[in-house]
């Protein structure tokens, strides 16, 4: 019985293994669907309305989705590239994750995600939780201005709808959806006095979700049409008067979705034209500018909970109304860290920032977690070169094939993004790993057995080879876990994590799943296989 206790307890290890890796990789999935700024209970308060209105109405076109490039294609967008020359344009930064949600959060709240508590990642409609911080529908209400949302329904529930006066929501994304929302802003536009208006038009997101990606025809004609409607709202304005802002919340890779970091998905188009603007080519700004720069020309307050900076170059405003803006932006900045600094439990220094004391924070926390990562990596090889195993001659040569011939179908073949980006839907990515790893796996144990060429003595000797090479592949798979978990922990608590280190770490835990139950699966096949082979040689 004892020659088998080492087979009992590897078999057992690798069912642990399996669920160990799925309920992980569940947990820090959620945490991010659950994740709250430090601030979400303690929001700063706001200030009064700095001074009046500028332009008279102030409409904001939030094209989801539009790539930079896109909106540069005079052929595609010709109407936005005359906005483009008569006013001020910027490429606009943005920071993951590049979702909608904490797009449209950081567009107008000022603040990047970890800090404005949107959704981190997109949620169904029941599930979106109402803005805690100070955006500028508020703000603008709380000037007297007329606010208006014409927009997938969404803002619905991200907006505290006591500070929206006029509203349109709809639950559809497409070129239908999108006529409604611009006929209903068109009715609002014709009406007198001061107005906010957001006006979002959703078929470019469309077409990139369901109609081939960003480098489809579908895409360039879905781009073409918000143009249109673009063009059918410039019309209905006074740009002597009125101001017209047009931007994006992210783009899309080439084939198709966003998430991620790739700087397609962060570099998004902003145009200004019209009363209170100067003309010119600002070359790039901050998402989280953009509530600060709305504010100024609405006259309003300075964002509470903004990280921005008001680009006073972009506006006309008098000299008194800069210095006012800059006080301010001062201000909020000083007291907004030193908030987030006691939420966190960083203690506060003179001359910090919300950044310099996230970082700080980071720092003490990954020196702590590093011993843990290092020891853990490095165990199975003292190990190994403890006991001089031989067997590791073979052993890594099939591991090693296994999680490269799955990142050649992942990465080469199928041209997957390592990255959210890559996730039409959480389905689809575990059907897709579990036959590729499978597959992957299956191929890099029949590598093993090439390279070690000596016969087994016995069935348990089989057997041990394949637990022995399952894991071999798990140790391999757990080392971009653990560089996650020194830079970004198990899962996020009071930040959130380094998008692209956490996107391997949830592949790494796919990875150790499936490496697992496939392990199982050989484990339960091949030496009966290699059994009925050797009887059929005996029988011969």
């Amino acid at each position: 019985m004892k020659k088998y206790l080492l087979v009992i307890l590897g078999i057992t290890f690798l069912a642990i293994a399996a669920l160990g890796a799925y309920f992980s990789a569940n947990g820090m999935i959620n945490a991010i669907y659950d994740f709250r700024s430090p601030i979400s209970n303690i929001p700063p308060i706001p200030g009064d309305p700095l001074s009046q209105p500028i332009p008279e109405k102030i409409v904001v076109v939030l094209v989801d989705a539009l790539r930079l490039d896109t909106s540069q294609a005079v052929d595609t967008m010709p109407y936005l590239n005359h906005l483009r020359e008569m006013g001020a344009s910027a490429t606009m930064h943005s920071q993951t994750p590049s979702y909608s949600a904490p797009g449209y959060s950081t567009l107008f709240i000022g603040a990047w995600p970890y800090l404005n508590d949107g959704p981190v990642f997109n949620l169904e409609y029941d599930d979106i939780h109402v803005w805690t911080q100070d955006n500028l529908f508020s703000a603008a209400h709380r000037n007297g201005i007329t606010t208006g949302i014409s927009a997938f329904n969404w803002f619905e529930k991200l907006v505290p709808q006591e500070d929206v006066d006029l509203s349109f929501y709809t639950p559809g994304e497409d070129r239908m959806a999108d006529e409604a929302v611009v006929n209903a802003a068109l009715k609002w536009l014709r009406q007198p006095g001061n107005q906010f208006i957001l006006v979002h038009i959703d078929q470019v997101d469309y077409a990139g979700h369901h109609e081939g990606g960003a480098s489809n025809q579908s895409w360039m004609e879905a781009s073409k049409r918000a143009d249109d409607l673009l063009a059918q709202i410039g019309a209905e304005m006074d740009l002597e008067q009125d101001a017209l802002i047009v931007l994006s919340d992210h783009g899309q890779i080439n084939a198709g979705g966003h998430g991620g970091h790739e700087s397609e998905v962060l570099t998004e188009p902003y145009v200004m034209a019209g009363k209170g603007i100067r003309p010119g080519d600002y070359l790039d700004i901050q998402m989280v500018d953009v509530a600060p720069t709305i504010a100024a020309l609405l006259g309003a307050n300075f964002p509470a909970s903004s990280v921005g900076s008001v680009q006073t170059a972009m506006l006309e405003l008098s000299d008194e109304a800069i210095d006012s803006y800059l006080e301010s932006e001062a201000a909020t900045h000083l007291n907004l860290t030193r908030l987030y600094s006691s939420a966190i439990g960083q203690p506060w220094k003179e001359g910090d920032t919300i950044e310099t004391s996230r970082e700080e924070h980071l720092a003490k926390e990954r020196l702590v977690r590093l011993p843990f990562a290092l020891v853990i990596l490095l165990i199975p090889p003292f190990l190994v070169i403890w006991r001089k195993m031989q067997s590791i001659r073979y052993l890594l040569p099939g591991s090693l094939s296994a999680v490269l011939l799955f990142h050649g179908f992942y990465g080469v073949i199928s041209r997957k993004a390592y990255s959210f980006s890559a996730i039409d839907s959480p389905i689809s990515l575990i059907v897709y790993c579990a036959i590729t790893m499978i597959t992957a796996v299956i191929l890099g144990f029949v590598v093993s057995l090439l390279v070690k060429q000596k016969a087994f003595n016995d069935r348990l000797d089989t057997t041990k080879h394949v637990l022995s090479f399952s894991f071999t592949t798990i140790y391999l798979w757990l080392i971009p876990f653990l560089w996650s978990f020194w830079l970004n922990g198990y899962a996020p608590t009071w930040t959130l994590p380094r998008m692209d280190a956490f996107f391997w770490a949830l592949l790494a835990l796919i990875g150790v799943l499936f490496t697992a139950a496939a392990g199982l699966l050989i484990t339960a096949i091949y030496p009966q296989l290699w059994m009925l082979f050797r009887h059929g040689r005996k029988t011969r």
